[in-house]
């Protein structure tokens, strides 16, 4: 018969054994339990309840790869990705151009990343080109939604161009925030005392208007939806009066006209380009 060890202890009913073979009471192992389910509550209390969508993508990018989910075209994806949060984290927006020389001057020159028109960083060039695609996969309808989805949560900027127009907005809401509205007129002849602050915006918001005319009457301009939803999210107005949407209205249909004949050339069909401008010409008499 085999010999039992002398350092095992026999377990009595009600009792545990420890890891130094002493028997412990069930209420002593109760108390640990409740110990721990304590730190644990703490632990969770402690966590952020409201993680920044970068953050919350941060964490996804982590525990699809520690689950190994991602096949490899997906994994380049999410490296190139998490390199694009890392950039934000840094410099505190995603716009990265693929020429070089369409940086604002500041830190990123001034940091050795670029000279002029050229990268000096590969990695930074690596994810400039990448972030090309990523526009022109937005362009040409191929970009998959969830993609879309993540590069949307981190502000990725899908026309470079947002990225100067986000300059003029932030001031306007800086200005906002002082004299507590956004009355930026179109003329010299719309200035008043209360919204003379406003003064050097004048161009640039009538242009806005404009761009959003084309829009409501579908043709083409520059405005999207990300800038139209982000002026009417502080009450900016795209018109004043009736007098100012008539104004806005003709500007809108010569403007139309105009385009239509500078791109003449691009119409295949040129019995739709003469229908085309006859429609543009009456509509822009009718206005006028």
């Amino acid at each position: 018969m085999a010999k039992r060890n002398n350092s095992d202890t026999l377990s009595l009913p009600g009792t545990a054994s420890d890891s130094s073979g002493v028997a412990t009471s069930t209420s002593d192992n109760t108390k640990r339990f409740k110990s721990l389910q304590q730190e644990h509550e703490h632990e969770h209390e402690r966590a952020p309840n409201n993680p920044t969508p970068a953050a919350a993508n941060k964490a996804k990018v982590g525990a699809a790869k520690k689950n190994n989910k991602l096949n490899k075209n997906d994994q380049k994806w999410m490296d190139s990705y998490q390199h694009l949060l890392d950039y934000k984290s840094k410099h505190g927006h995603t716009y990265i151009p693929l020429n070089a020389g369409d940086f604002l001057p500041g830190p990123i020159e001034d940091e050795g990343y670029t000279r002029g028109r050229i990268y000096l960083d590969k990695k930074l060039h690596s994810l400039a080109k990448w972030c090309a695609r990523q526009r022109q996969a937005k362009k040409s309808g191929n970009l998959r939604a969830d993609r879309e989805k993540l590069l949307n949560d981190i502000d990725f900027y899908f026309c470079n161009e947002d990225y100067f127009w986000d300059k003029y907005y932030d001031d306007i809401v800086e200005i906002k925030k002082e004299v507590g509205h956004v009355d930026i007129p179109s003329l010299r002849s719309q200035q008043t005392k209360e919204n003379e602050v406003y003064g050097s915006f004048m161009a640039w918001a009538d242009e806005q208007r404009l761009r959003y005319t084309l829009y409501q009457k579908k043709y083409k301009t520059t405005i999207n939806e990300r800038r139209i939803k982000k002026l009417n999210e502080i009450g900016f107005a795209w018109y004043r009066d009736e007098e100012d949407k008539a104004r806005l209205d003709k500007k809108a249909e010569s403007t139309n006209l105009t385009y239509i004949m500078r791109h003449f050339r691009y119409y295949e069909d040129q019995q739709k380009l003469m229908t085309a401008i006859r429609v543009a010409r009456q509509k822009h008499e009718e206005t006028g």
